[in-house]
C-alpha cells in the first residue's frame, strides 16, 4: 500500500507484500524504503521478507533492509535504526 502513496518514506517492520507492488510507477516517486525483519519469525518467515525485498528493489526503490536476529518482536536497536531512517527523511 505505501508504495502507492505520495509518502517520504516507508517502514515496514516484518511485513511482506500482500500484492503485487506498482509497475507503473517511475523509480524516483517512489517513498525510500526501510525494511525490518527477525531472522527467527514464526509469524512470517524470513524468506517472504526477503523476496519483499527484492521485488521492491527491483522496481527500483531506494531499500534499506535489516535483519535481526529476533522473531516476531521489536528491539531496541532496530527501533535505532528506523529512528535515524525517520529523521533523515525531515
Amino acid at each position: 500500500m505505501g508504495l502507492t502513496l505520495p509518502l517520504a518514506g516507508l517502514i515496514c517492520m516484518s511485513g511482506y507484500l500482500a500484492s503485487s507492488p506498482p509497475r507503473d510507477r517511475l523509480a524516483s516517486s517512489l517513498p525510500p524504503v526501510w525494511m525490518a525483519h527477525g531472522t527467527q519469525d514464526p509469524v512470517i518467515a524470513i524468506d517472504i521478507a526477503r523476496q519483499s525485498r527484492a521485488a521492491i528493489v527491483k522496481l527500483g526503490a531506494e531499500v534499506t533492509y535489516r535483519e535481526y536476529d529476533m522473531g516476531h518482536q521489536i528491539i531496541p536497536s532496530e527501533l535505532e535504526e528506523m529512528r535515524a531512517f525517520v529523521a533523515n527523511r525531515g
